[in-house]
């Protein structure tokens, strides 16, 4: 993945607003292949920062867990 300047991010949505009057941007149509290639980069960056984490960690992500103190606050 190439690195990018805060400019250079930036650009593209500064842009759009200059050109319409809002900062969103739509969505780009890409193949299959570039998706399948941008999930696999995407995957390969994830597998590549594992030795930051404890033995034995895993990201506690499931549905319960995320709203568990939303929950707990309705009650």
């Amino acid at each position: 993945m190439a690195s990018l300047s805060v400019p250079e991010l930036l650009a593209p949505v500064l842009d759009a607003l200059a050109r319409t009057g809002s900062a969103h941007l739509p969505p780009q149509a890409i193949n299959h292949e570039e998706w399948l290639r941008r999930a696999n980069e995407w995957q390969q960056l994830v597998e590549n920062r594992a030795d930051r984490y404890p033995p034995g960690f895993r990201v506690d992500d499931d549905r319960e867990s995320i709203y568990k103190d939303r929950e707990d606050a309705q009650r």
